[in-house]
């Protein structure tokens, strides 16, 4: 991929576009105050009538879809001195393995 006008990637017009989105749907709609209400104060949703597990299940979804397009574009933009090296990829994936488990062996 070459970059456009200015020498900006095609994927950084994209990424803006999903921040503001993001923005909008987050603290102007409904579904975004359910949502920081569901991760803030679960039991006060809960009492409420909001279905706080279906929106932390949703929640975890969007941040695996928004994750995926940030890791999309790497294959796609290549990286400027160097060669793209796959094998680089891994490193950020388990960062989150190991704070989770708190070990670096499964």
């Amino acid at each position: 991929m070459l970059p456009g006008p200015g020498g900006i990637y095609p994927t950084a017009y994209i990424a803006f576009v999903i921040i503001v989105l993001s923005w909008f749907v987050m603290y102007k709609l409904p579904f975004g105050l359910r949502l920081r209400a569901c991760g803030e104060h679960p039991d006060a949703a809960a009492s409420v009538g909001i279905n706080v597990r279906a929106m932390r299940y949703f929640a975890v979804l969007l941040s695996g879809l928004l994750a995926g397009l940030a890791g999309g574009q790497q294959p796609i933009v290549p990286i400027h001195g160097g060669c793209f090296d796959p094998a680089g990829i891994r490193i950020p994936g388990q960062i989150p393995s190991l704070q989770a488990s708190g070990k670096a062996q499964g």
